[in-house]
């Protein structure tokens, strides 16, 4: 994400938080976090009911996510996300 933030002119921090932070919200399939393995593994739940459930959650986060990644990290540390420091200039 870094690497890929600095050939697109943004500011390391905001890509690499964004990719972190998504990847801890799947919550659509059972092995995605452990409380789903275990409800998927009593027998009661069927992957269309966690898919059903999950595909909000997931929609939720992206949601969530983009607003605070575009308009609370540049407020709290100070930066701003369009103009990266180590991006590449002459």
């Amino acid at each position: 994400m870094a690497s890929l933030a600095t050939a697109v002119f943004l500011v390391t921090y905001a890509l690499m938080s964004t990719a972190g932070l998504t990847a801890s919200c799947a919550f659509m399939l059972p092995v995605a976090v452990h409380p789903n393995r275990n409800e998927f593994g009593s027998g009661y739940l069927r992957i269309p009911d966690m898919t059903r459930a999950g595909f909000w959650l997931n929609t939720f986060s992206i949601v969530i996510i983009t607003i605070v990644i575009y308009f609370y990290l540049p407020c709290v540390w100070g930066i701003d996300i369009t103009d990266s420091p180590d991006a590449f200039r002459k």
